[in-house]
């Protein structure tokens, strides 16, 4: 799983996505949203929140594989 940041001119959003073949041909899934900059923000409590969403996807991509 990886991280998705879609910057538009007044706003960014953060979203958890997964690689998936479908009928052999690649897609991706989004498994979580995280929200907006502020949202992902107050969720990091004073982290940096780009490497909060990171350390997210890992915790994520870590429990999917157990």
């Amino acid at each position: 799983m990886r991280l998705k940041v879609t910057k538009s001119k007044h706003s960014e959003h953060f979203s958890i996505i997964k690689s998936v073949r479908v009928n052999g041909k690649s897609s991706s899934k989004v498994v979580e949203n995280l929200g907006n900059l502020e949202t992902v923000i107050q969720k990091a409590n004073g982290e940096d929140p780009y490497i909060w969403a990171k350390e997210r996807a890992k915790i994520l991509t870590q429990q999917a594989s157990q």
